[in-house]
């Protein structure tokens, strides 16, 4: 086993390390501090590689903006949006190699609306909420995705 680096007293993201916290499968875990005053033990390699940047209060402030992080077309928002720019996504090769891409306002946003605000409101307005049974199909799919070619 390699020696512990010490991260004592160095700031990662919103996280100031206090010290060592403990081992566990010959990983070292820290003990931190985040901005917003929670204590936590994260992962020394997480903390070194920028995985670990707070306790996890940021990720509550991100996914307030809309509240439908956790619905289906969500969901499908980011499964769209990984199929067609996240060279890792198994089905990339098969979306980048007929030059599929989604409208801007669906990765970018517009008006003060987030990618996914535009995303979810075309939906929603185009063809109402997802029923639990039916899963919603993207036509054209030479086309690309975009607001009008969805059933």
């Amino acid at each position: 086993m390699s020696a512990r680096i010490d991260l004592t007293g160095k700031r990662f993201g919103r996280l100031t390390v206090l010290g060592f916290s403990h081992v566990k499968n010959r990983k070292a875990y820290w003990s931190c501090q985040c901005d917003c005053g929670a204590t936590n033990s994260p992962l020394g390699g997480n903390l070194r590689r920028g995985r670990t940047k707070s306790c996890g209060c940021q990720e509550h402030r991100f996914s307030a903006t809309h509240g439908m992080c956790e619905t289906p077309e969500y969901h499908i928002w980011e499964n769209i949006i990984s199929h067609c720019y996240n060279p890792r996504n198994a089905a990339y090769h098969i979306y980048s190699s007929h030059g599929i891409t989604v409208q801007d306002s669906w990765r970018f946003g517009e008006n003060g609306k987030t990618d996914a605000e535009c995303f979810l409101s075309d939906i929603i307005e185009d063809i109402g909420r997802r029923p639990i049974t039916t899963a919603t199909m993207f036509a054209g799919i030479c086309a690309g995705c975009r607001t009008g070619n969805r059933r």
